[in-house]
């Protein structure tokens, strides 16, 4: 997310040198507001006031500019995807998968256009841009191929169709971030600007520094220093990089995983005591072959006896190429919806565009990935042979980075925290975990785990959050480096020590 604003802004720089802006001291560079919004004449009308200022803007509620409901309340936008724009297929995959974390916590369905007279035409264009609202016709959202495709770029650009600005536009903002106006490129003053709140309404939430559209700490900087700075200096490395539409949804899915292994817990025996095991689930989301068992916890009386296990058998082939082949299946009976099944193909092309991992449907393959509707959010670990399942509960498992997170343990990767460095980096609040829970904590051996070179990451997607299995709601796992203490666990996407890690254990 990051790398797409720089991105947006580096273009927003040089249309601002070579051109002269439409509005100037308002926002606007070339043809675009605020680096990456395109406006209608009557919109620029209505932010800008009169071409000589701002001061006459109206109490318009965008009433006009908004998309049209269906007899299902659900609010419908047709977009349209042509092969002459020169999209990759997984490209526009990545787009459908964005399309779909919109669609799963909202009313709005992004549907093929047909003979809509409004639709949203999908370009290759000149950077990552898109109308504000719906303008009426053909409206073009551009995704540039060559700097667009990033974590949350097309949910940033379709909530700018769907009619918002950018967070930090918002009147209450300087409650919660400060301007450092001094470290602003010059000339580029105008892109903090706030909206006239009878044109932009927050809808009675509250400011949001998670916000997908919320600029980054360094955006429009002229010297490296921050130009947005949050009060709360936690959030200084998240503002603007969160690349979903909410980082809550990754607390709330391994919240639901917790609960799951909570509730298997009370009523069943675990399978190996004293070892993480509840029911049939190691940590809660992890399925293991009885040899898996006895690589981790050793023999049955205690946990001394590992063996030196290097996963080589666990690994999924490598075709000519050198991608690593994990044929999947999901069928209908499952019951999943095809948002869903948009959201799952979108997280594993997440994964495919930065390792040589690819998912393909199941066709003839023996060893295949069954996704079932089951009970809870788990995956076994690795290649096991024919058929495994990974399991997305239709009630719990659709938050940003759960079909991620599962796709990984499928890969062969146990949870972050289990690293045997971990306590270099993160201290374990052992008075603070429900009792009986400890070894959801333990580190695994590291003749059977390996870090393959890579330092510990707290920006993992496999890392425990920072209250996991908390018995009292005080914190279990605290990183030395507080700046990441509501970072562990939310980041939902892939980290690059992620895509490192799995690219290293492929020999890609």
């Amino acid at each position: 997310m990051a790398k797409f604003l720089q991105f947006v802004i580096l273009v927003a720089l040089s249309i601002f040198i070579s051109a002269k802006p439409l509005a100037p001291g308002v926002g606007m560079f070339g043809d675009k507001f605020q680096g990456d919004i395109k406006l209608t004449d009557e919109q620029k009308e209505l932010i800008f006031g009169t071409p000589e200022g701002r001061n006459s803007r109206t109490g318009w509620t965008w009433l006009p500019f908004r998309w049209p409901k269906n007899g299902q309340g659900q609010v419908i936008i047709p977009y349209r995807i042509t092969a002459s724009q020169g999209f990759q297929q997984d490209q526009i995959n990545w787009m459908l998968r964005e399309f779909a974390d919109i669609e799963r916590a909202t009313c709005v369905r992004f549907v093929q256009h047909t003979t809509q007279t409004d639709f949203v035409d999908i370009v290759n264009g000149d950077g990552c841009w898109s109308w504000m609202g719906r303008t009426g016709g053909r409206q073009e959202l551009s995704l540039d191929t060559n700097g667009c495709f990033w974590d949350g770029t097309a949910m940033h650009e379709a909530i700018h169709a769907i009619g918002f600005d950018h967070m930090h536009a918002d009147v209450t903002r300087d409650s919660h971030v400060s301007i450092m106006w001094n470290n602003i490129q010059p000339g580029m003053e105008s892109a903090f600007n706030m909206v006239d709140p009878q044109w932009f309404s927050s809808f009675g939430t509250s400011y949001d520094l998670w916000s997908v559209m919320h600029y980054p700490r360094w955006a429009f900087s002229r010297n490296g220093q921050d130009t947005v700075v949050p009060h709360d200096r936690s959030f200084l490395d998240i503002i603007g990089e969160t690349g979903a539409v909410s980082s809550e949804k990754m607390a709330k899915f391994l919240q639901f995983v917790i609960l799951v292994a909570l509730s298997i817990f009370i009523s069943a025996k675990p399978l190996a005591p004293g070892v993480g095991m509840f029911g049939d689930k190691f940590q809660g989301d992890m399925k293991m072959t009885p040899e898996q068992k006895e690589r981790i916890f050793g023999k049955s009386e205690g946990r001394n006896s590992r063996t030196g296990a290097t996963w080589a058998s666990a690994r999924w082939p490598r075709n000519a190429q050198g991608q690593v082949i994990v044929p999947y299946r999901i069928t209908a009976s499952q019951g999943f919806q095809q948002h869903q099944i948009n959201w799952m193909l979108r997280e594993f092309a997440d994964i495919e565009r930065v390792t040589c991992v690819r998912f393909v449907q199941r066709t003839t393959q023996v060893d295949f990935v069954d996704i079932v509707n089951g009970d809870g959010c788990w995956s076994w670990i690795g290649r096991i042979g024919g058929r495994q399942e990974l399991s997305m509960d239709t009630n719990g498992c659709f938050w940003d980075g759960t079909a991620m997170h599962e796709a990984i343990h499928a890969l062969g990767f146990v949870h972050m925290h289990s690293d045997v460095t971990r306590d270099s980096h993160v201290s374990i609040m052992w008075n603070n975990i429900i009792p009986g829970f400890e070894d959801q904590f333990e580190m695994v051996d590291p003749r059977w785990y390996d870090s393959l070179g890579t330092p510990y990451d707290l920006r993992s997607i496999m890392h425990y959050p920072r209250w996991a299995f908390s018995r009292n709601g005080q914190d279990t796992v605290v990183p030395h480096n507080r700046s990441f203490l509501d970072i562990i666990g939310m980041t939902g996407a892939v980290s690059s020590g992620d895509a490192l890690r799995i690219n290293r254990l492929y020999g890609c």
